[in-house]
C-alpha cells in the first residue's frame, strides 16, 4: 500500500480499508481503521474551530462540527504544519449550500477576527 492509498482511505469513509493494513499481530485492522479514520477527521475538525472560531461562534458548535467534517473531507491538509490548514475555508464557505443564506461568512472568514 502506498501514502496515495492510505490518505483517501483515511478521509473517505466510502474507500475500503486497504487491504494490506494489518494490525501488530498480522490480522486485518478492519475496525480499527475507522476508528483511526473518526479520529483524524475529529481532530482536523477542532483544528477548523480554533482556526475559525467566529464562524463556529455565528453558526453554533454543532453545525460546525458537522460544517467542519464535510470541509475536511474535500479539503485535507496539504502541509502537516497545522497553522497552514484551510486557507480554503472562505472559498468553500461561498460554495456551501447551508450558508447561502450567510453571505458574510466568507468575508468573515477570511478576516479570522478572534471571538470573545
Amino acid at each position: 500500500m502506498s501514502l496515495s492509498d492510505f490518505a483517501p482511505a483515511l478521509l473517505n469513509v466510502e474507500n475500503p480499508v486497504p487491504d494490506d493494513l494489518i494490525d501488530p499481530k498480522g490480522r486485518p485492522v478492519g475496525r480499527r481503521f475507522d476508528v483511526y479514520r473518526n479520529n483524524v477527521v475529529h481532530s482536523l475538525s477542532e483544528a477548523l474551530g480554533v482556526a475559525y472560531p467566529v464562524i463556529q461562534k455565528l453558526v453554533g458548535e454543532e453545525f460546525f462540527k458537522a460544517m467542519a467534517n464535510v470541509f475536511v473531507r474535500q479539503f485535507p491538509p496539504s502541509s502537516p504544519m497545522m497553522f497552514q490548514f484551510a486557507p480554503e475555508f472562505p472559498i468553500f464557505l461561498e460554495s456551501f449550500p447551508p450558508v447561502a443564506h450567510l453571505p458574510y461568512l466568507p468575508d468573515v472568514a477570511r478576516s479570522k477576527t478572534v471571538a470573545k
